[in-house]
């Protein structure tokens, strides 16, 4: 099935991103990379640091790109992560990240946007099959992928290879099939890791994305993709935590 590619720039900052109509959804094609600051990292105690961060931030904005531990926009700007995965948003940066014309994505929302990938494509979405909604949506740069054509797999952007566990975990979970992006509408879905529990994790091995909903008053609902499933899942996340952020048009 066609779907329509446009091209958005946002008068903020100058930023342009890809576009692209899914069903009756128009969704930004790349990470948010909006920055109008940059919230502090501390390198000596980041777990004193984040419990400050998870009082304050659960109301203020908070704005982070992964791995950049200074406060300087024009310098975390000129990180490789900042062009290749965007912006790491608490949920309150995430609720105004977005330009005008465009709004974070509700839960239902992103129900929908898998309900018509499931339905217009004959997809999946779990943890068996390899078929599955959140394959569509993942890019086809990933390490040992059969379907990567973009050079050198092993370059950033790029999910990790199915078989590498992450650092944090020490082991792979156990799936059935390869799970390899195949991006068939474009959405491109890149794992730009989260910043959490003071430190930033899961870089090429997890996206995390923001809903504008509520599930309660401290945790947000968010989607996520794993790099080695083809599912989208849907879970709750402390309102403190950083997250990637995609725009649906109004």
């Amino acid at each position: 099935m066609k779907n329509t590619i446009d091209m958005l720039t946002d008068e903020r900052d100058g930023n342009t991103y890809r576009t692209m109509v899914i069903g009756d959804q128009c969704w930004m094609a790349e990470n948010l990379r909006y920055l109008p600051s940059v919230s502090p990292i501390s390198a000596r105690s980041p777990r004193r640091l984040w419990r400050h961060v998870q009082n304050n931030s659960r109301i203020r904005p908070y704005y982070y790109v992964y791995g950049y531990p200074g406060r300087r926009v024009s310098e975390a700007q000129a990180t490789a992560n900042y062009r290749h995965y965007g912006v790491l948003y608490n949920w309150p940066a995430a609720m105004g990240a977005c330009p005008p014309g465009w709004h974070l994505p509700g839960d239902e929302e992103w129900t929908q946007l898998v309900d018509y990938l499931m339905q217009a494509y004959g997809l999946h979405n779990d943890w068996v099959h390899t078929h599955c909604a959140g394959n569509a949506l993942k890019s086809r740069r990933q390490i040992d992928s059969p379907l990567n054509n973009a050079g050198n797999p092993a370059e950033h952007p790029r999910w990790d290879s199915i078989h590498t566990p992450p650092p944090e975990r020490k082991t792979v979970a156990v799936n059935v099939g390869q799970q390899y992006g195949t991006d068939e509408v474009g959405f491109s879905a890149l794992p730009g890791g989260r910043y959490a529990y003071g430190a930033f994790t899961e870089l090429g091995f997890i996206g995390f994305w923001w809903t504008s909903t509520e599930c309660y008053a401290t945790r947000a609902w968010y989607r996520f993709m794993r790099h080695e499933f083809g599912d989208v899942t849907r879970s709750s996340f402390d309102k403190a935590a950083g997250l990637s952020v995609r725009c649906v048009r109004d």
